[in-house]
């Protein structure tokens, strides 16, 4: 007994610390997002996105096709066709809890796995940027878990919680690399950028990105490191090429691209700025509903109405897209951070709910400027010197994703849900941005010495 009072009364040290406090925001977020499964309640949660995810999953598990139809559920899974609409990373999410029926015991289930899986993002937020500082490790994981957005998304049946959770354990493995890295890391990274992929397509062009800047890096064996992380990310994106091919004669269905740009070009994504259109502006363009769409359609009236307000759609293009893709409330959706309508929900009743709400809000606008700041400052000379050479990688890795996201939200349409997923790495980069900001202070100071 002595010697075990010895123990428990010698001071923790900075690792532990950091350990201890870890598992303490983990908790914390676990919490808050088992507490919004339980105690929010959505007006029809299986309608929309959600629906065609359930479908799928129920087509795919019942009768081995996949497609969104609902001719299986109607009586007739003899006349259901294969699509490829959507990537099949959530719908084979789903098919693991979906049974021969669809039951509100099913639906609570795959809220709690995915209250799991947005809470172990608060850990791969803490391994993305502990290089950097784990003190400010730990600051990116408290804003994680405390980020409502972030905790919403969990009550939802759609892709951005697992898509988040793929993403941020991608981003954490890069930050494990290193110029000796046994090659089987190199490929589990690539794995996981595949299943993002395979979750939400918008980053298969990440990986020629990623590549790139692997073989720019690294010196050791360069061309074996992007070699590796090619082949985790074929094995898992090549079979659903395959099945595409066999199915439907094509890779993948390109409608949603063309889509995108349509829905993304209307500024302030209004039409003609009339605000009941707000997220809708689609809705209520008559040449829109009047007109069968196609890509080159959607681009020569693109063309026609920038010509006629170049300022206007210079502005949009520019700029307007990327505020609004950053903005707080969501749009074509309920507000705030919800997207379908809730009709009970802990941010109205609970108050460390609305406190966390009211702190991350409040951050938010500086959140989103200071990320985009590091990520234009990542390619400075500067960089080299204020940050490890162990961090600068995952640095780089961090800003070309942010830069890559932007540009094709500035192309298609830039939904403020889409950039929830991104919400670690703008906390993060946020954080990157203080990083500079004491480094240049720093400076400053130690030049006043000098003289």
């Amino acid at each position: 007994m002595p010697i075990l009072t010895k123990i428990s009364n010698q001071p923790m040290n900075s690792k532990q610390r950091i350990i201890v406090s870890l598992i303490g925001v983990f908790i914390f977020g676990l919490i808050l997002r088992v507490q919004a499964v339980m105690l929010t309640e959505i007006n029809n949660p299986v309608r929309a996105d959600a629906k065609k995810y359930v479908l799928y999953a129920y087509n795919l598990k019942n009768f081995g096709v996949y497609t969104h139809s609902d001719l299986g559920v109607m009586g007739s899974p003899d006349k259901l066709k294969s699509d490829a609409l959507v990537t099949p990373g959530y719908p084979l999410f789903l098919s693991f809890f979906v049974g021969n029926n669809f039951s509100e015991k099913h639906y609570h289930i795959i809220l709690l796995t995915q209250a799991l899986l947005s809470a172990l993002t608060v850990l791969f937020s803490y391994i993305i940027f502990a290089e950097l500082n784990r003190v400010l490790g730990l600051v990116v994981s408290f804003f994680v878990a405390c980020s409502p957005h972030l905790i919403s998304l969990s009550t939802y049946l759609l892709t951005e919680t697992l898509f988040c959770f793929f993403l941020t354990g991608f981003l954490a493995l890069c930050s494990r690399l290193k110029n000796d890295s046994q090659r089987w890391l190199f490929f589990t990274t690539g794995i996981l950028l595949g299943l993002t992929t395979l979750t939400r397509p918008w980053t298969q062009a990440f990986t020629v990105i990623l590549l790139c800047l692997v073989v720019a890096t690294f010196n050791y064996k360069r061309l074996l490191k992007p070699f590796w992380i090619l082949t985790g990310f074929m094995c898992v994106v090549t079979p659903w090429i395959i099945r595409n091919y066999i199915a439907v004669g094509m890779p993948t269905d390109t409608t949603l691209s063309f889509v995108s740009v349509h829905h993304g070009m209307y500024p302030d994504m209004m039409y003609n700025f009339m605000p009941e259109s707000l997220g809708f502006p689609y809705r209520y363009d008559p040449w829109a509903q009047n007109t069968s769409l196609s890509s080159q359609v959607v681009l020569e009236e693109l063309l026609k109405r920038a010509k006629n307000n170049p300022w206007i759609y210079f502005n949009w293009y520019l700029w307007g897209k990327v505020k609004t893709v950053f903005s707080w409330d969501i749009l074509a959706g309920m507000g705030d951070v919800f997207i379908y309508p809730v009709i009970k929900t802990p941010y109205s009743d609970l108050l460390h709910f609305r406190i966390s709400h009211l702190f991350i809000k409040t951050i938010h606008s500086v959140c989103v400027i200071f990320a985009i700041m590091a990520t234009i400052m990542a390619w400075l000379p500067s960089a080299r010197r204020i940050f490890f050479d162990r961090f600068l990688f995952t640095y780089r890795v961090l800003s070309l994703l942010m830069i890559y996201f932007i540009i094709l939200h500035m192309i298609g349409a830039p939904f403020p849900r889409y950039s929830i997923p991104m919400r670690p790495i703008i906390y993060g980069m946020a954080v990157v941005m203080l990083v500079w900001f004491h480094a240049f202070f720093k400076s400053i100071r130690h030049q006043w010495a000098m003289r």
